[in-house]
């Protein structure tokens, strides 16, 4: 199953990258199996992963309103989706190693001036990046430990 889940990510991450998009088809069918698997596993479990997907929808969701623009739909629901498979508490590790390793591509972007955005631009923090590729990563790190 780590496997499957290992290629999910991959190819989530490069459908984001390639096109900017986190594509319905994926995610939603992904998340009810997600939660089919941990209610199969034990009442107990889905409840818990009902609980990891609220929390990772809630503080995707609170940082996409509070800035607009930075994170769309798809991230948020793929937020979502790594918090039913992996449960509440422990949806906090990936979705906290995808925050840090985006946090951390953006100050080095920032900081170095020559990088360009691909329309040519100069990094700056309103420059966009496609997020689920830091969502993607910290679910595999998470899947290896």
């Amino acid at each position: 199953m780590t496997i499957l889940l290992l290629a999910f990510f991959i190819l989530l991450a490069f459908i984001d990258l390639r096109s900017r998009r986190v594509p319905n088809a994926l995610v939603l069918p992904a998340m009810a199996a997600a939660l089919a698997a941990n209610f199969l596993a034990s009442p107990r479990v889905g409840a818990l992963a009902i609980l990891g997907g609220a929390f990772g929808f809630a503080i995707f969701a609170l940082a996409a309103f509070l800035r607009p623009g930075t994170l769309g739909g798809g991230d948020v629901k793929l937020a979502a989706l790594i918090g039913m498979i992996f449960g509440f508490p422990l949806a906090l590790f990936p979705l906290l190693v995808a925050v840090l390793a985006g946090g951390s591509v953006t100050v080095v972007l920032l900081a170095q001036s020559k990088w360009q955005t691909t329309a040519g631009e100069r990094w700056t923090l309103k420059s966009e990046m496609p997020y689920a590729p830091f969502l993607c990563l910290g679910a595999m790190v998470a899947l290896m430990f």
